[in-house]
């Protein structure tokens, strides 16, 4: 008896953790700290190590920058509410001290699904409404934010376009 009654909710523990496996959304990506923000934005101080890819004799240093995954609405520029936690924590840092004489790029980005041009105005948008968004909730000054969108023009992994990795928005510093 012991063991039909074990077997049974073996049973039923499979089917449960089966079902909400396909019916929950996906867990939220994990997301950086305003800390860890401000660390990948701060350029190096000069004489430091800087971020920089060689070619041949010529040093070309790349601007400090970070990929998010800042969630929207489906098929929407409408922040989700995983979304707004994580814009909060962009205008947190965005407002500290070793940032607050920056200007920043705020690009969209999106994988290659679908149609291009669509997917080049609907990033458009989004890197529009995180720029709004920090202006409006955070008080930043709206000079110091540029918004633009590439659509699926930059992919993270070109080798794969449709990878879902490759919707992103990127924050880049442009230097004072």
């Amino acid at each position: 008896m012991r063991q039909l009654f074990a077997l049974a909710v073996s049973l039923l523990l499979v089917t449960v953790s089966g079902a909400l496996a396909q019916g929950s959304a996906k867990p939220p990506p994990s997301s950086p700290s305003s800390s860890d923000i401000v660390d990948k934005l701060t350029p190096p101080p000069p004489g430091g190590t800087p971020r920089s890819l060689t070619r041949g004799r010529v040093t070309i240093e790349a601007p400090p920058t970070i990929d998010m995954r800042i969630q929207f609405e489906i098929d929407s520029a409408k922040l989700d509410a995983v979304g707004i936690a994580l814009v909060d924590k962009l205008g947190t840092a965005l407002t500290d001290p070793k940032l607050a004489a920056y200007r920043f790029e705020i690009a969209g980005h999106s994988d290659a699904t679908g149609d291009g041009e669509y997917n080049l105005r609907l990033s458009t948008q989004r890197a529009n409404a995180v720029r709004d968004y920090l202006i409006a909730k955070h008080s930043i000054a709206p000079e110091r934010l540029s918004a633009m969108g590439y659509g699926s023009s930059k992919p993270l992994n070109a080798g794969s376009p449709s990878d879902p990795l490759n919707r992103r928005v990127q924050i880049t510093n442009l230097g004072r």
